[in-house]
């Protein structure tokens, strides 16, 4: 059996309310625990769209591994409306940004290779939760 996990997630939506933002936590409890580390705030896109996004750090202490939790992710996203092939709204985005290991946050390899953590947004969100991710 793998073995479970507690993941730093970045929650984001584009809709208008933060219900999508909320639905995604419900929907992680479902195989786990999650919380809220930050408030649910408003920002702007920071790839020029004009889009402006509801975007809140999570925790989930996932029960089961990296790869059913990947998936399970993707599964709520796809539950939730979320369509990869519209670029004018996302209706919820959940990245993996870090597991807890030894009491310290480690950056996961695919939020370093998207540059997650040059994010002003992400910078912004780890700062308010008091969080520093290890490789980052």
């Amino acid at each position: 059996m793998p073995e479970a996990a507690c993941w730093l997630l970045l929650l984001g939506s584009s809709r208008d309310d933060d219900g999508p933002m909320r639905a995604a936590l419900a929907q992680l409890e479902r195989c786990g625990s999650a919380r809220w580390l930050t408030p649910i705030r408003r920002f702007p896109a920071d790839d020029g769209s004009g889009l402006l996004f509801h975007n809140a750090l999570a925790a989930w202490q996932a029960a089961c591994g990296e790869t059913e939790a990947y998936a399970e992710i993707r599964r709520i996203e796809t539950a939730l409306g979320r369509d990869r092939g519209r670029r004018d709204e996302v209706a919820i985005d959940i990245d993996l940004l870090a597991r807890l290991s030894g009491g310290q946050w480690q950056a996961h390899a695919h939020a370093r290779d998207k540059r997650e953590f040059a994010r002003l947004l992400v910078r912004a969100l780890l700062l308010q939760a008091g969080i520093t991710v290890i490789d980052a």
